[in-house]
């Protein structure tokens, strides 16, 4: 029972944080080529930086957001209800510049470890929509593929009456 106990006393220490996140909205309206959101951040046990990078956006588009950015538990702008109490959270502006079409980016925030002899490294991935104003219809031509397949239905129900039709000649004059 004691080498247990000196066992588990001599563990290295680990530390993992109580983290949280969210973005306020995964999709926007794009404005005159542009978008902004916002991502949330709390820390309800400890102090945090959290790493932000940019996964993915389509070519042309502009993204720019904070390299990094540093929580503390009780500490920003915004309130969250967690489910059981509120608590304060740090924004993240990500702001989009684009060629006035729509398309997804993908933004990753991750913690940096903590010191201890064990350190967990939490990771989060955002995917962001930006959608083209809802009063513009983007309208694209009807290609060559698409209008053939439209006919195809037109085209076998033709082909059917006709084959019933000379079916019925055929038995009428045998």
């Amino acid at each position: 029972m004691l080498a247990t106990l000196l066992a588990l006393a001599s563990l290295p220490a680990a530390y993992a944080a109580n983290f949280g996140s969210l973005a306020k909205s995964d999709s926007a309206e794009s404005t005159a080529g542009y978008a902004q959101f916002s991502l949330l951040f709390w820390s309800a046990d400890s102090n945090l930086t959290v790493d932000l990078a940019l996964v993915l956006a389509p070519e042309g588009w502009q993204v720019d957001f904070p390299s990094t950015v540093s929580i503390a538990p009780g500490q920003g702008g915004e309130a969250i209800f967690n489910g059981e109490s509120y608590v304060r959270a740090t924004s993240a502006k990500i702001e989009v510049n684009h060629a006035y079409s729509k398309g997804s980016i993908i933004i990753s925030a991750s913690t940096r470890p903590q010191s201890g002899d064990i350190a967990f490294r939490q990771e989060r991935v955002f995917n962001l929509s930006v959608e083209p104003p809802s009063g513009q219809i983007s309208r694209s031509p009807i290609k060559d593929d698409q209008a053939q397949q439209s006919n195809i239905p037109w085209i076998l129900i033709i082909a059917v009456i006709i084959i019933i039709f000379i079916s019925l000649l055929i038995y009428k004059f045998s």
